[in-house]
């Protein structure tokens, strides 16, 4: 037996939410019709106002709720140290840590050929920019090199801007940094 169109619908629609499938989509659209109709409101409330309220900050590109995001905002934020991360989640995962303290800074995304996804797809103007700028001595890397294509953003990066890569602990743990950077430690 088909469900009914709006059901369909509904399991379509959730079927496009990341790690959601059709099993999945189907129990939660088959739960929405046992919830009750305040709850199905402030579920579809919430959802809206999180679409309107959140946005990309202008200077590093995290999730922000007002002008500049709280990253950006906290003058006790190390700010010669910028850690470059793919996606905006990625922030909350160093934030949750509690051993970051510099500046974000993210790219929405990683160069996908296969995709048609290059440089200039992503968010680097704004990142050369900062480093130019803001007197930023070090950027880190790590959580973006942890795929070749991340590694190819980053030579990518080298071409653009003379940086000279060096990998400090790991293979996984991988720091660029300007080719003048180390003259102010010699």
């Amino acid at each position: 037996m088909d469900h009914l169109p709006q059901i369909e619908k509904v399991i379509e629609s959730l079927s496009k939410l990341p790690s959601v499938g059709k099993k999945s989509a189907e129990r939660i659209a088959y739960s929405l019709l046992d919830m009750d109709e305040n709850d199905v409101s402030t579920l579809l409330n919430d959802i809206q106002e999180l679409k309107s309220s959140i946005s990309y900050c202008p200077i590093c590109g995290a999730y922000k709720e007002n002008e500049n995001c709280e990253y950006c905002n906290d003058e006790t934020r190390n700010r010669e140290i910028i850690l470059v991360v793919s996606h905006p989640k990625d922030v909350f995962s160093f934030e949750k840590s509690e051993e970051y303290h510099g500046l974000f800074h993210v790219l929405n995304g990683v160069i996908q050929p296969s995709k048609g996804i290059g440089p200039d797809q992503l968010n680097i103007e704004t990142l050369i920019s900062r480093i130019k700028n803001d007197n930023i001595k070090e950027e880190d890397y790590q959580n973006l090199l942890r795929s070749v294509l991340g590694e190819s953003l980053c030579f990518q990066l080298i071409q653009l801007n003379q940086f000279l890569i060096l990998n400090l602990r790991s293979q996984l743990d991988l720091f660029l940094f300007p080719k003048d950077f180390f003259s102010y430690y010699i």
